[in-house]
């Protein structure tokens, strides 16, 4: 092995007795982090209480400003603030892990590995301003189920599914890869979707219609996807497969025949009663991984503008 390993470049500082009076001055949490999960909280305040609690290490970015951008220890940082408020304890030992800046993004999507960051997770973590794929698409999706619009990780496993023909979930670690071959004409179709979706059925998260779960979500943009179906085409389609029976059934079944079913049923039977001839495209195992490996070198040759370049 030739490639030269080095250590991560960080530096280690003990907070002795640190007064909880000055948690919200010294340490704020970065605006990328997942949302608090109180019952985890709740669990690590127990385990301070009982002296029982032995991970107290954050990992943070230092500001300029001098205050402590936590990455890692967030729901520590909360327990710590309740341990203050409700149990009267002035002080912690505390050790802070401080990462270089320019780092802090992809540093917190490898370090989650206690609590393994969700595909949301890492998608909010991308999201940085500057990408357009979140900035052309915002006003149809969420990073986290908000009670109106479906999320980001929905739309970008559809997506996938409908480049390279397998209905898994883009795995976190290949995003980067995945964002290589999203092109504006992707994008345009993207919006195209989510405007018919909303208007025939808008999203409800707490309980998923049927046309939200992944099975017929992915298959619909599919269909749509390979055919370059317009606005009005859109709409259509996915009223007919809000109200086919068969689609409801397979959706139940959760396998993977079922999911090819599903594609089938769409385009044999939904398209002929708009009496459409939708081009299939059926592609095996190795030949969706084939086409999924090849996505940095077709993104570069792409006459569309490519976006996530890194």
């Amino acid at each position: 092995m030739n490639k030269k390993i080095i250590s991560p470049d960080y530096v280690w500082k003990s907070l002795k007795n640190f007064p909880l009076r000055k948690l919200e001055e010294t340490f704020f949490i970065a605006e990328f982090e997942r949302p608090l999960r109180y019952r985890h909280v709740s669990k690590i305040v127990e385990a301070m209480a009982a002296n029982e609690f032995f991970n107290n290490i954050l990992s943070v970015i230092q500001k300029r400003n001098g205050r402590l951008e936590i990455i890692d220890g967030q729901h520590r940082i909360e327990a710590l603030k309740q341990l203050r408020d409700n149990y009267g304890i002035t002080n912690y030992n505390l050790v802070v892990m401080i990462f270089p800046e320019k780092f802090s993004r992809k540093i917190y999507r490898r370090i989650n590995l206690g609590q393994a960051l969700k595909m949301q997770d890492h998608l909010r973590a991308l999201d940085n301003g500057h990408h357009q794929f979140f900035s052309k698409l915002r006003s149809y999706f969420v990073h986290y189920n908000d009670g109106v619009l479906p999320k980001f990780a929905m739309i970008l496993s559809a997506l996938s599914y409908a480049k390279n023909g397998s209905p898994r979930a883009v795995r976190p670690l290949l995003l980067d890869r995945m964002f290589k071959s999203i092109t504006a004409d992707d994008l345009k179709v993207i919006i195209s979707f989510a405007i018919a979706m909303r208007e025939v059925e808008p999203h409800i998260p707490k309980k998923h219609q049927m046309l939200y779960a992944h099975s017929i979500y992915r298959n619909i943009f599919r269909v749509g996807y390979e055919n370059r179906f317009d606005q009005d085409t859109w709409k259509n389609f996915i009223a007919l497969c809000k109200e086919d029976k068969r689609l409801e059934n397979l959706h139940n079944i959760r396998t993977m025949l079922a999911i090819r079913q599903t594609y089938g049923q769409m385009i044999e039977k939904i398209a002929g009663q708009m009496g459409l001839q939708l081009k299939r495209v059926d592609r095996t195992v190795s030949e969706a991984r084939f086409v999924l490996n090849k996505v940095p070198e077709e993104a570069a040759q792409s006459s569309s503008p490519v976006f996530f370049q890194t």
